[in-house]
């Protein structure tokens, strides 16, 4: 079972969760600058620190899967885009799905006519192919 989230594999999870050691050993980049600008800070330094090793986390899973660029480029990808052949790609990213169909006015609502592909960790695929010229 790949259970996701927020993005993150269910067996990433665990590493979010650190211990006070962990939190304690954290070096936020120009941290006691900022402690001595804003003392009012200081009573939420663990909290901050547990944050910025949540942050850190974060941005090498980022970095492991294509890098901050390819991350947000997603929108390239998924949804409905039409290719020059008149091929339609869908693609979404449903990861609690046990099924996903597309349907509408083009289909007069057939609900079963065009299944998505389950490819794996939430991300779901259908590919329509081009029409044969009946406008349908």
């Amino acid at each position: 079972d790949q259970s996701i989230f927020g993005g993150i594999p269910k067996d990433r999870i665990t590493e979010m969760f650190y211990s006070p050691e962990q939190i304690n050993a954290v070096q936020i980049p120009n941290g006691e600058h900022l402690f001595e600008l804003d003392p009012w800070l200081n009573p939420y330094r663990y909290e901050i620190k547990r944050r910025y090793k949540c942050f850190e986390d974060y941005n090498k899973w980022i970095d492991s899967v294509g890098g901050l660029d390819s991350f947000t480029q997603g929108y390239k990808d998924f949804g409905v885009h039409c290719q020059p052949d008149g091929t339609i790609k869908c693609r979404e990213w449903a990861p609690g799905a046990k099924e996903l169909y597309l349907r509408g006015d083009f289909n007069e609502w057939r609900e079963f006519e065009y299944p998505f592909t389950n490819v794996g960790f939430g991300k779901w695929e259908l590919t329509i192919p081009p029409s044969d010229g009946d406008g349908k």
